[in-house]
Parts: C-alpha cells; structure tokens; sequence
C-alpha cells in the first residue's frame, strides 16, 4: 500500500457581510503541497489518491472572536478514469512536441517546467501550462484546463478534447422503425467532478458576560471512498455563518484544510517489454515455425 501523507492549506476569511455569498472559492495544487512536504518534484503528471480531508477554524493569534463561526464547505475532484488519463496523455503528448522546438523548452537540462492544468478558466495560474491550439503558427496560446469550454485565446480544456475527438456513440437501432433498441446508461464520456461536503466550527462565546459554558469546537474528517484524482488538483469553495452585525467586531478567523493523500501511478503510458521464456536457467528463445510451400 502507498504511503500516506498529510498536507495543508490555510485560508484567511473575515465574517462576511451575506452569507448567502461564497466566503472562499479557490483551487489547491496538492502535488505542489507534496513537493513541499517531501522535498522533491511530485509532478501533476500522476493519479493522486485523496483519502480525507479535514476542516480546522482557528481566530488568528492578534484577531477578536465575538461571534465564533461555521463553516459549510465543498471539494470536488476530477476523477482518474480511462477517458480522462486519455485526455491528459492526448493533451500532454502535443505540449511536450510544441516545447520540443523551442531552445531549452524542454529535456534533462531544464528543471521545474512539467505539464501543469488548472481547474476551470476561473483559475488559472502562473504554472498553468499552454498550447497552441492550431499550431506552431498560431500566434495565441490557450491556457491546459480540466473542466469547462475552451475559449480562443483563453483556454482549452481537457473534457472538451476528450468530447471532441471521442464522441459518444450513439445507440443501435431497428432496421425499418429506426427505432433506438435502448439508451445509453451514461450521457457523457468525459467523468463529471466528484463532489465531497465538508465542515468545521467555532461556538459563540457570549460577548457581554464572557461565559464559554458549553463552547465546542467541531472538526470531523470527511472520508473519499473514490478517491483517485487526476492530477491532484482540488477545487474547494463555502460559506462562512453567521454574518458580521451591528454591535460586534468583525471576526477574522483561519480555515486550515489538512489532505490526507498517496501518490498513485503515472497518467504517461509506458509500455514494459515482455520477459522472454528462460529453459535451464539460460534465456531460450522459441523461432518461428516456418512452413515451405512446394513448388509446383
């Protein structure tokens, strides 16, 4: 079994004024929180298992808590799946040919430039990688993103290369009424984002006598039972309750997001040479049978 690793991620969040508003919406990078916690590069370009995460609300050590908090938030991940592992190798493949041509783009001299995706055109980042969508000559690159439409100009997406080049079949049908025989169990070729709730919170300490009788501080583990990730990287967004209201403080507090993962096989296919039949202890290779056919 793959050893488990913990990673963290900390979000600074004051008490909104709607809690009807999203109090964060952002994207983690867990294989760059993996090269920090272990010291080496852990690339994008692998299966990363996410085993649990876990929420902690902390007040800031020079911040004021007069309300306390909660927190309802949600993860999404795009699952490895044989659709989507093609879609990243189709993708992969053609950066890795465009960087080819250009002088120290790419090869066992240059360091820290691996193929890197974000999550939607929402959040793409400075180590997003790009391409060139119709070519060399193009003189526009679209950022690599997993989910979403491309835009020229702006991104292209894995589900849309996938859905593009892999359209789904439709279903069979009878010869005279043309009648479909029966429909598809699934609708979309390229995985949907897998969907994870989790929570944390603070109780309210009472403001005008001070008591804390009864306090609590929650932070249950959310555990993923499918849990292979594409690249390992994690969209997270929630709401913080309850509002900022007249007569108190406004409270800052820190959300600490702890990841427990193990990294899982490469998305680049490789291929392994068959091991030859050994006969005494020598390597003994079987010749074709050849057949001679008689001249007539």
């Amino acid at each position: 079994m793959a050893k488990r690793y913990n990673v963290t991620h900390q979000i600074t969040l004051d008490t909104p004024s709607d809690p009807n508003e999203l109090a964060f919406d952002t994207t983690i990078d867990l294989p760059v929180l993996l090269s920090q916690r272990l010291q080496k590069n852990i690339r994008q370009g692998r299966v990363i298992n996410i085993h649990s995460v876990k929420a902690h609300v902390e007040a800031p050590p020079s911040g004021n808590l007069d309300l306390g908090g909660a927190i309802s938030g949600t993860m999404y991940h795009c699952p490895a799946t044989k659709n989507s592992a093609s879609a990243w190798r189709h993708a992969f493949a053609t950066w890795r040919k465009q960087k080819s041509l250009i002088v120290n783009g790419i090869g066992p001299m240059v360091r820290y430039d691996d193929f890197e995706v974000a999550w939607n055109s929402d959040h793409i980042g400075s180590r997003t990688s790009t391409l060139l969508t119709t070519g060399m000559l193009d003189d526009q690159s679209e950022s690599v993103c997993i989910y979403g439409n491309s835009t020229e100009a702006d991104d292209v997406t894995l589900q849309d290369i996938y859905d593009s080049a892999r359209a789904q079949p439709t279903s069979s049908k009878f010869p005279i009424s043309n009648n479909p025989v029966k429909p598809s169990k699934f609708v979309a070729v390229f995985p949907s984002a897998q969907k994870t709730n989790f929570g944390c919170s603070w109780s309210t300490i009472d403001a005008q006598t001070g008591h804390d009788a009864g306090a609590q501080i929650q932070s249950p583990t959310s555990y993923i039972q499918d849990s292979g990730s594409l690249c390992g990287v994690v969209r997270v967004f929630g709401h913080l309750l309850p509002e900022n209201v007249i007569g108190t403080s406004q409270d800052q507090l820190e959300i600490r997001l702890t990841f427990c993962v193990s990294i899982g096989s490469s998305l680049v296919k490789t291929y392994t040479p068959k091991r030859k039949s050994t006969k005494g202890g020598k390597r003994y290779v079987r010749k074709p049978r050849r057949t001679y056919r008689k001249r007539s």
